[in-house]
Order: structure tokens, then C-alpha cells, then sequence
């Protein structure tokens, strides 16, 4: 029953399957679609040491208040989403929803940026934005993006190395 009363059945033949280990990447992608949030970490944790080494600012100051309209910022963070659009003079440009360990916000890419910036944007995941701060009344604070950098994970930061023998191979 519910509750613990009545008769356990126990199967002694249970077993798991034998599977691989997700890598660290497929484990947080797969939290964050099935739960909304990352539960083990963030993407980000594995880019400490670089996010420490640089001056950067943390997207939840940017959207506190912290820096008035137009202040020079610089986040690295993790691209969630893009969108293009076309202006009326046929250029593209993108509007990114990015967030690092605190929070999320919006960085608009204007057509200049867009161009210099678009292999990033395509090829990256993890993002070094250089840009300023947009206030609004209606709405939370954004960033205007004025240069934008692919950010690859630091040799620095790869710290294990997993052997793999086979025990019926003899060592030589």
C-alpha cells in the first residue's frame, strides 16, 4: 500500500544498464530544458579563472542599477538566443538574450557590430561582450553591444585525465 503496510515484493534479478556518463555539457543542457534552471553548475563555472582574470561585471549589477545609461561594461557570458533582423537598408542585425552565473539580459548587435562579430555569434557559445549600458523606464536594463569575442575554455582549466584499460589487455 501506500503508506509501507502489505507485502514488498523484491526482485533479486534487478539490475541497471551499463551506460556511459553524460560529459559535463550534455548533463547541464539537459538540466536546463528539463528543469528551467542548471542544478550540478553552470556552463560558466568552467571559465572562472578567465571571467576572474579580466574586468568584467556581473549582469545582475548591470541590472540593478549599478552603472547609469551609457557606462562601459564588459560580461562574458553564455548565448542562449538570437535573433536576426533586417533594417530598412537590407543590413542585419541581432538582438542576443545572454546570461551569466546571476541572470539573464538583452544585447542588441547593431548592423556594424553584427558584421565584424558574426563568426562569434555563429561558432561560439561562450561570449566576451564589450558594449554600454541602455536604461529604460519601461523596461530592465539592456546592452548595447560594441565589440563581441568568441571566449574558448582555458587549456588552464582542463584539470583531469581519465585512463581507460582494458583488464584483459596485459600492461607491457
Amino acid at each position: 500500500s501506500f503508506f509501507g503496510e502489505g507485502i514488498i515484493e523484491r526482485r533479486a534479478d534487478f539490475s541497471l544498464p551499463d551506460v556511459l556518463e553524460l560529459e559535463r555539457k550534455d548533463l547541464l543542457r539537459f538540466e536546463k530544458e528539463s528543469c528551467g534552471l542548471y542544478l550540478t553548475g553552470h556552463p560558466l563555472n568552467d571559465y572562472s579563472t578567465y571571467i576572474n582574470s579580466i574586468n568584467c561585471q556581473s549582469v545582475s549589477d548591470i541590472l540593478s542599477g549599478k552603472f547609469p545609461d551609457k557606462s562601459a561594461v564588459t560580461i562574458v557570458v553564455l548565448l542562449n538566443e538570437m535573433k536576426l533582423k533586417n533594417t530598412k537598408s537590407g543590413k542585419s542585425m541581432a538582438f542576443l538574450t545572454v546570461e551569466d552565473i546571476s541572470e539573464s539580459i538583452s544585447v542588441t548587435v547593431f548592423p556594424r557590430q553584427y558584421t565584424q562579430s558574426v563568426e562569434a555569434l555563429n561558432n561560439s557559445l561562450v561570449l566576451k561582450i564589450t558594449g554600454s549600458v541602455s536604461e529604460r523606464e519601461d523596461r530592465p536594463n539592456e546592452i548595447v553591444a560594441e565589440h563581441i569575442e568568441a571566449v574558448q575554455k582555458p587549456l588552464s582549466d582542463f584539470n583531469k585525465l581519465y585512463i581507460r584499460l582494458d583488464k584483459n589487455d596485459p600492461i607491457k
